[in-house]
Parts: C-alpha cells; sequence; structure tokens
C-alpha cells in the first residue's frame, strides 16, 4: 500500500519538480507502437483517444492520471488537460473488451498526433470506404522531439512502460514496433546514454525488440529508478 501510495502521489509530484517533465512527450513515449498507430483521416483533426491498455496495467494508467493532474496545477490555465480513462464496457460482440481501458484527452491526442507523419495504408476493397474515411499509419517523427527535455520526458514515458532492469542495466522492450525502437535508440544517443545491445527476434509471435543501455547522467539514472517502483 505504502509502494501505491508513493507511486501516485509522491513520485509524479518529485518527477515533475525535478524534471520538468513535457506532458506530450511523455506520454507520446508511453503510447503503444504495436503495428503502428493509425488513422481515419477524417478523425485527424478532432482526435479523442489516446491509447488502450489492458487492467492489469492499471497502475501505470494512474500514475500517468497523477503525473497529468500535478502538470494542470503547476500550470493552472486553459492549457490544463482533460484526461480521463475508462473501461470499454459497450462494445457489442466482444469477449474482452471490458478488460481494456481506454485513454482520452482531446488536447492530449492532438498535441501527441502531431508528431507523427501519415502514410495510407492499402485501400480495403471490401469496405470501399470513402477517401475521406482512408485509414493511415501513423510513423513517429523523432525530428520533432527537439529539446532535451523533450527527449529526456519521452525516454521516461517509454520506460515507465516498457521499462525494467537486467544484470544492471536498463531495458525498454516493444513488440511489434513500428518506428518508437528506431526513435528511442536514435533519443538515447542524443542524450548521451549508452546503448550497451539491442535485439530484434523476428521469429517470435509478437515479434519483440529489446535495448540495453546505460548511462552516467545522475539525474536521468534517479527518475528511472524511480519509475521502476511500478515492478
Amino acid at each position: 500500500m505504502r509502494e501505491i501510495f508513493t507511486l501516485l502521489f509522491i513520485l509524479p509530484l518529485t518527477i515533475h519538480s525535478q524534471e520538468k517533465i513535457d506532458i506530450t512527450c511523455f506520454t507520446l513515449g508511453f503510447v503503444d507502437d504495436y503495428l503502428g498507430r493509425d488513422f481515419v483521416i477524417s478523425e485527424k483533426e478532432n482526435p479523442k483517444t489516446i491509447d488502450h491498455i489492458h487492467k492489469d496495467e492499471e497502475l501505470i494508467i494512474k500514475y500517468l492520471d497523477s503525473l497529468i493532474k500535478v502538470d494542470n496545477l503547476s500550470k493552472n490555465t486553459i492549457e490544463n488537460i482533460d484526461f480521463k480513462y475508462f473501461k470499454d464496457s459497450i462494445t457489442l460482440n466482444c469477449g474482452n473488451c471490458d478488460e481494456f481501458y481506454f485513454l482520452n484527452s482531446k488536447k492530449l491526442a492532438l498535441k501527441i498526433n502531431n508528431f507523427y507523419y501519415l502514410k495510407p495504408t492499402e485501400i480495403q476493397e471490401v469496405n470501399n470506404p470513402k477517401p475521406e474515411q482512408l485509414t493511415y499509419f501513423a510513423y513517429l517523427n523523432e525530428k520533432k522531439i527537439k529539446t532535451e527535455n523533450q527527449r529526456k520526458s519521452f525516454l521516461y514515458g517509454a520506460f515507465l512502460r516498457y521499462g525494467n532492469i537486467e544484470n544492471g542495466a536498463y531495458t525498454i522492450t516493444l513488440a511489434n514496433s513500428v518506428s518508437k525502437f528506431d526513435v528511442l535508440k536514435k533519443i538515447l544517443k542524443k542524450i548521451k546514454c549508452k546503448i550497451i545491445k539491442t535485439t530484434e527476434n523476428v521469429d517470435l509471435i509478437p515479434n519483440s525488440q529489446i535495448i540495453y543501455f546505460n548511462t552516467k547522467n545522475n539525474e536521468i539514472i534517479s527518475t528511472l529508478n524511480k519509475l521502476l517502483v511500478k515492478n
């Protein structure tokens, strides 16, 4: 109980104050990249959903929620983020939909989507969609993550959800990543973290991608270790 209290209330406050977390880039690192991020073009300018996440990871959703509330309090402006998470309990003919939370925020979703560029997918002839209803794959544009603070925040968001420590090295484990795996490698180098090795196993289903890294930056070490409380 004490660890849960620390994760949900104390750590978001201390990490935000020490690191000046960029919430948009933190969430950008947090969201799933499994088989890419897709958009229906008609929804691109009016997005709502950030991600969906399994109920087993409810604790880290609450952490993100707490971090956003801390950020809202620190700004206290109209830029405050309207973040909500809820279980999908109304979708029909879906055996396990109620096992997932949907993360919604119009402001944050729009900001996040600006970090992607779109490539059209193949037209599904069976559905014969109208041009404005075509689905597009979205790929992270690493060049838009420009500042040191944005890069660290991106790393922290990814580490909260996918990170661990193994044999003295920090690890981030992804599955079927379309662009986050490559972006993380570039960002780690730019913030002077040492990539020990990377592995990709295309024989597994889903494909796994792991980055092993270390750093001499005490600030980064301190934050990564705090984020390990979830384990």
